[in-house]
């Protein structure tokens, strides 16, 4: 799915308030929850979208793309249980199961990070919400979902990690060595290459 939002050049200021109603602090994909659940509570209303800066048929195909899953989860008789509620720590703790290999690590005394399993050193991509932190609420690692290459490397769609769950039992073969025992000490190891494949997206451009 396109980016969900949009913003006018000639009402920039207006759209960018209007996303800030739904940020997270956690990053966009609990901002994109919140705009789903507003979305549904307005039973899809062409003017909760058009007040808000909403491309409409993005939203339509958010709804199609979560159909197909729920038919997908019953053909395989799988329970389709409730919402998390305000659970943020088990959707995070979920996209860190599926993405964890798309994972950065903020550099020292900087706003940029490096891309543990590309080790590489990327800015964050301006439409995200974490980027309008400032620097000392920076969180130390982000997940991404697209790697993209302009004139320099930018994460787009992040959602803060904590270090901890990192190095929990499932993840910890991948992240040992390549996290250091504090973040200030980044600049003095480098990450060690991952011969896996990410499991989301690298997006190059011109």
């Amino acid at each position: 799915v396109e980016s969900i939002f949009y913003s006018p050049a000639t009402h920039r200021e207006e759209a960018n308030k209007a996303k800030k109603k739904f940020s997270s602090r956690y990053g966009d994909h609990l901002t994109y929850l919140y705009v789903y659940k507003a979305f549904v509570e307005s039973k899809g209303d062409p003017t909760f979208c058009q007040n808000n800066f909403i491309h409409t048929k993005n939203m339509k195909k958010v709804m199609d793309i979560r159909k197909q899953l729920t038919r997908y989860m019953q053909q395989l008789n799988i329970e389709v249980e409730s919402s998390c509620g305000k659970n943020h720590r088990l959707v995070r703790k979920c996209l860190l199961a599926a993405g964890y290999l798309n994972i950065a690590m903020r550099q020292a005394q900087s706003r940029n990070y490096r891309s543990l399993q590309h080790s590489v050193e990327v800015k964050i991509h301006p439409s995200s919400v974490i980027q309008e932190l400032p620097s000392t609420k920076l969180p130390d690692f982000v997940l991404f979902n697209a790697l993209m290459k302009t004139s320099e490397f930018y994460i787009r769609d992040l959602t803060v990690m904590e270090k901890e769950w990192l190095l929990e039992a499932g993840h910890a073969k991948f992240f040992r060595g390549k996290i250091p025992s504090s973040v200030s000490d980044v600049d003095e190891k480098k990450a060690v290459k991952n011969k896996g494949s990410s499991r989301f997206r690298t997006i190059v451009t011109a």
